[in-house]
């Protein structure tokens, strides 16, 4: 008997050795653990019996599921592999289950605090340059009083090109530069009902003019998407302009003006044009067919209009943005000069005092003319 178990569990140990890794010969390897067992269990029951009557009965305990009748089986085997496959299965379907529903709970817990952060910051910030004072050899200047006779005739060494200068010799005076930008032209056959409505008002005798340019720069700290849907002017208010006399580098031809174009002659509200690169009205509505989006993944937007003055009006007003959030909200904001109103000033019809630089011709040099006494130069 001893020599038997000692053989099985050399067997025993060789099959762990080699079998170890291959789970199709499993069924050799229980089965001879389950006789090692037995044996074992056995041999016990003998050195036990030794001493007492052979005829005592004797229980043989050797776990659950084993005995008589319970041998493992190939079947049992390939049941139990199963089994454990299933279990191994299910552990890592369960695994798998927890971190994707503790990564959709983290992912909506972060959307929930983004959208807390959304709503304790600003929907957007701007930053307004302008207006444009860039100036190249047309340019206008207004004054409140008039140019003395010497103070004319001091300006002889300077050429349009020398605005600069020019404002430097006149400081005193306070010069208040210009907007020189033209209001869009608009085809007079035109068959466009808005740009028909836009021909009316410029040429209505409703002192549309002009203006100045500024570019609008926006961003956003938000993690959801702002769309800037328009972009028009409030909180207008013009008074008479306080200018008596106006010296001026005028230009050859129209110049152009910024792509959109808005007026202060018109009634708040008003959609702003948009202006091709001649300064030739191509639409009465530039922000039905334009938006500006901000929020993640977007770059900052830039946008660069003309803001048009009233003839012979000082106005004032302040930007009107209308916005849309990713929420669906339709919301409005005001952007304003650092706590100001921007301003706009254009020139009376009758001035007492105008002073041009004339280009001369052939025979005559450039010189600057008193329009009062050269109307031919102006």
């Amino acid at each position: 008997m001893q020599q038997r178990l000692e053989a099985v569990a050399a067997d025993l140990a060789r099959a762990e050795a080699v079998l170890a890794g291959h789970g199709g010969q499993l069924t050799e390897l229980w089965a001879l653990r389950q006789e090692a067992d037995r044996l074992r269990a056995h041999a016990v029951s003998i050195r036990y019996r030794a001493g007492r009557d052979v005829n005592a009965p004797v229980t043989y305990y050797n776990g659950p599921g084993s005995g008589p009748g319970r041998r493992i089986t190939p079947a049992r085997a390939a049941g139990s592999t199963v089994l454990a496959l299933a279990i191994v299965a299910a552990a890592i379907v369960g695994y798998r289950w927890y971190g994707d529903r503790t990564a959709a709970q983290n992912v909506a817990a972060q959307r929930q605090g983004e959208k807390a952060v959304d709503a304790q910051t600003a929907p957007f910030q701007v930053v307004v340059e302008g207006p444009d004072q860039h100036r190249g050899v047309v340019w206008a200047l207004a004054l409140d009083q008039e140019l003395t006779k010497a103070q004319e005739n001091a300006l002889a060494p300077f050429t349009s090109k020398d605005l600069a200068a020019v404002q430097s010799y006149l400081a005193e005076l306070h010069p208040r530069l210009l907007p020189w930008d033209d209001v869009p032209g608009v085809d007079v056959d035109t068959k466009d009902p808005g740009l028909k409505a836009l021909l009316k008002r410029e040429t209505g005798g409703e002192g549309m003019v002009g203006g100045d340019t500024y570019r609008l720069h926006f961003t956003t700290d938000r993690s959801s998407s702002v769309t800037i849907e328009n972009i028009g002017v409030s909180d207008v208010s013009c008074k008479p302009s306080t200018a008596i006399s106006s010296v001026e580098a005028p230009p050859a031809g129209e110049a152009p003006v910024p792509g959109v174009f808005l007026s202060l002659a018109d009634p708040p509200g008003t959609p702003a044009v948009e202006v091709d690169d001649h300064g030739q009205a191509i639409s009465a509505n530039y922000f039905a067919h334009h938006k500006v989006d901000l929020g993640r993944f977007t770059t900052p937007g830039d946008i660069e209009l003309q803001v048009g003055g009233v003839q012979g009006q000082l106005c004032s007003w302040r930007f009107q943005v209308d916005y849309l959030t990713a929420d669906g909200e339709r919301l409005s904001e005001k952007v304003d000069n650092h706590g100001r109103p921007f301003t706009v000033e254009s020139l009376p019809r009758q001035l007492k005092q105008l002073v041009k630089y004339d280009l001369g011709g052939a025979t005559d040099p450039a010189h600057w003319a008193d329009c009062a006494v050269e109307p031919t130069r102006c």
